[in-house]
């Protein structure tokens, strides 16, 4: 940690910069610094908010920079908490804006056409059996992000494995889906380096949700992205959220496991009768290890069990092992006989 500084050098050239969370005490963000003779990269932004561009402005003093030395800024992907200041920096900065083409399409369907968005949302959660009063609190934070987002269109978009040179950084860019349809890793070959955004973190699993306008097998699309890294040596990854660490293929490796435990979870509350996806999780959550009551849990653990369990019922559907139908424009699972 540099003195009176909020940043880590993770090695010569590239630090690590944490943003604070707007909901969580203690958690953090994390953007990436590269330094790199006349470049000056930024890997993903935080959120807008006039505290987080003051802290970001001082941080980045302490590496002798201001806005308007950034010459590139790259989005992993464009949640709130990797794309709000985006929009911001680019204008202050005149920075050349690169993220992935499906994520361009993403800003203008989730972020500039936000209150469609947030109606495609609440149609999706009442076709698969939940109650707008128990959705409140998750659309409430999900309706208070659009004030976190400047939205900001690319200068250059990339499809996947495409190499970004600058002077001794090479980024070859990785589409690996599933926690958002275009979300990208970054992989520097000399130096091992894996910026993994969130879909690679040291610890959990990052959702993969059935959103609208976002794929319609998330977690499918997130296990088979792990393939593309059976060849990658890298010595050091370095996430969107927690952590820089390493031993990659172990952490891979566990991450499989967990989401194969979670799909027993699902199978096992699957049974041949019809049931909505609400239905399911709320069984799910009362099972098992988890042992919760449904109804003592906050309305934000139960749509995000809700949009879990979404994920594995799409991968089922997928793999030919559930059956999906439609009754009164409600939406059921079964096991597939």
């Amino acid at each position: 940690m540099l003195p009176n500084s909020k940043q880590i050098k993770v090695l010569p050239g590239v630090y690590q910069i944490k943003v604070p969370s707007p909901y969580i005490a203690q958690e953090y963000f994390n953007i990436y610094l590269i330094k790199d003779g006349r470049y000056n990269i930024l890997i993903d932004t935080g959120y807008y908010a006039p505290k987080v561009l003051s802290e970001l402005e001082s941080e980045l003093k302490v590496n002798g920079l201001e806005f308007g030395d950034i010459s590139h800024i790259i989005i992993t992907h464009t949640h709130f908490d990797h794309c709000g200041l985006a929009g911001k920096l680019k204008e202050s900065s005149g920075a050349e804006l690169i993220l992935h083409e499906t994520e361009s399409e993403i800003i203008k369907n989730r972020w500039i056409n936000f209150d469609n968005f947030m109606n495609q949302v609440k149609s999706r959660f009442h076709q698969h059996g939940a109650s707008i009063n128990e959705l409140t609190s998750f659309l409430k934070v999900l309706k208070s992000q659009k004030g976190y987002v400047i939205p900001a269109f690319p200068d250059k978009m990339v499809k996947g494995n495409e190499n970004l040179s600058f002077n001794s950084f090479k980024l070859k860019v990785l589409l690996t889906p599933g926690h958002s349809t275009g979300h990208i890793c970054l992989y520097e070959p000399e130096k091992k380096l894996l910026f993994s955004g969130d879909h690679i973190m040291a610890e959990g699993i990052p959702p993969t949700s059935y959103l609208p306008g976002y794929s319609e097998n998330p977690l499918g699309d997130f296990i088979n992205s792990f393939h593309i890294f059976n060849t990658l040596e890298a010595d050091m990854v370095l996430p969107g959220h927690g952590p820089v660490f390493n031993g990659l293929n172990e952490r891979i490796q566990q991450m499989l496991h967990q989401i194969n435990q979670h799909q027993l979870d699902v199978i096992n509350v699957l049974g041949n009768e019809p049931k909505n996806a609400y239905e399911i999780a709320r069984d799910i959550l009362k099972s098992g290890v988890q042992n919760q009551e449904w109804n003592k849990v906050s309305s934000v653990k139960k749509v995000m069990t809700l949009l879990e369990t979404l994920g594995h019922l799409q991968l089922l559907v997928s793999d030919g092992r559930a059956k999906k139908s439609t009754k009164d424009d409600m939406i059921f699972y079964s096991m597939a006989i």
